[in-house]
């Protein structure tokens, strides 16, 4: 999930990303790629959902800049959250690509 806006992305880190080896040099070359745009990334697991939700809010909150520093801010770039798989970057409208 992510919100262009800011360019600001929350990533779940499940068990696949820890066991299978393809995912997880496809998560570091996403996460690269996305820092590389300008992207902000907050990884998130179980326990920060189950247990500790409130850290992962305050790391978002904390991650999202003031609205003054936004005034210049694109308009079609919507503080509507952007939802994409893990898997895909291009194509999803995080890259800021047109599909």
């Amino acid at each position: 999930m992510g919100w262009r806006k800011w360019k600001l992305a929350v990533e779940y880190d499940g068990a696949q990303h820890w066991t299978n080896k393809s995912q997880h040099s496809w998560d570091i070359d996403r996460h690269a790629l996305l820092h590389s745009l300008g992207w902000t990334i907050i990884r998130a697991s179980a326990d920060h959902l189950r247990h500790r939700p409130h850290s992962l809010l305050a790391r978002v909150q904390a991650a999202i800049p003031d609205e003054h520093a936004m005034a210049g801010a694109n308009a079609e770039n919507s503080s509507r959250p952007v939802h994409a798989r893990a898997d895909r970057v291009r194509g999803c409208g995080l890259s800021g690509d047109s599909n």
